[in-house]
């Protein structure tokens, strides 16, 4: 009889969950390291009591085996249901899965960091402004606004004198701007430019309510008399991306390299390409995702466009996962977009 594994709801004590665990034979497949993830440390002492003196000792040294990792993950986050039975061998297959996803997605080619960077914040119109209050005793505060950038790589505000942030930079202009590809998920691209905002000079005000106007053209506001351009002077730039996903990239910049890096040129064809491809080749798509990553996906939805790939949206066992998908080599033009992913299908569909 196949040997199977009880995952209980997180609700249940932990020693529920460690009863049902299988004891592994080496040290290194134990999970000694669980409350570095876990806040339990009940579930810390009952995994390593469960395991070899010589496994005890490797509590100290942070080693957690993954499959067992993996295992109690899944048996913490359950869902609903009172209990989920699940043989050994339909774990290890999505282990094995995973696995695959993991290496695929750490191999894809994407774009230097800094240049990802660089485009992702040309491109969102909104992100998370902090600036250091003068009535909350210096504490940071977060406001959601629109913004533009400049040629240059700043960042750009049109802020009325009546709202707190803008006291806050006049008072102090230590700031930093949040931008994230998608606020929903943490795991996606998340970029913060640290810096100082200044007021726009009257010699440049003009190009800089251009700028602003061309990414929010219905911004009326740029004209009214209580409000004025402001410039954030970038710093520092921190990428995050992956997190949560075994993928994890964390990267810092100066402004100056920040503001040296070209955005992509064919992020700027990212919509009608994804648009045209979403709408009439949606099945091509997730035919080219299936033969990249090796696994069967329900769908699979193009996010974003760049030189080197595109970014997907796809249904994987009836829950979404983003993947990155690498172009063979890179897209010099839109036209040359097109060849790729032609190139990509035919491989695909090849006997």
């Amino acid at each position: 009889m196949a040997a199977r594994v009880l995952l209980v709801r997180p609700a249940l004590p932990v020693t529920a969950i460690v009863s049902h665990l299988p004891v592994p034979g080496s040290a290194s497949s134990l999970c000694p390291a669980i409350s570095r993830t876990h806040p339990s440390a009940e579930l810390t002492r009952l995994l390593c009591s469960r395991s070899s003196p010589a496994a005890e000792s490797s509590c100290a040294h942070g080693s957690i085996g993954i499959r067992t990792r993996r295992t109690i993950f899944s048996a913490m986050s359950a869902g609903p249901s009172e209990t989920q039975t699940v043989s050994m061998e339909e774990e290890e297959e999505r282990y094995k899965v995973q696995e695959r996803i993991d290496e695929h997605q750490k191999a894809a080619t994407k774009l230097p960091r800094v240049v990802e960077a660089r485009t992702v914040v040309d491109k969102i119109t909104n992100g998370i402004l902090s600036t250091i209050s003068k009535k909350l005793d210096g504490s940071p505060v977060p406001s959601m606004v629109p913004y533009a950038v400049d040629e240059g790589g700043r960042i750009l505000l049109c802020v009325s004198s009546l709202s707190p942030h803008t006291g806050d930079l006049d008072a102090n202009p230590k700031c930093s701007m949040l931008v994230a590809r998608d606020l929903n998920d943490r795991s996606d691209i998340v970029i913060t430019v640290t810096g100082e905002a200044h007021a726009v000079s009257a010699e440049n005000e003009a190009d800089a309510k251009s700028a602003f106007l061309k990414k929010h053209p219905g911004a009326f506001w740029v004209d009214f008399g209580d409000f004025k351009m402001v410039r954030i002077e970038p710093k520092h730039v921190r990428f995050i991306s992956g997190i949560a996903k075994g993928t994890a990239a964390v990267s810092q910049f100066s402004g100056d390299e920040f503001k040296a890096a070209a955005v992509d040129p064919i992020s700027q064809f990212a919509a009608p390409i994804a648009h045209h491809m979403n709408r009439d080749h949606s099945d091509q798509t997730r035919m080219i995702v299936e033969h990249n990553v090796g696994i069967k996906v329900d769908s699979a939805i193009i996010e974003e466009v760049d030189s080197f790939g595109f970014y997907v949206l796809s249904q994987f066992e009836g829950k979404p996962l983003k993947l990155r998908i690498p172009f063979p080599r890179k897209a010099e033009s839109r036209k040359d977009v097109k060849t790729l992913i032609v190139e990509m299908l035919s491989a695909a569909t090849a006997k």
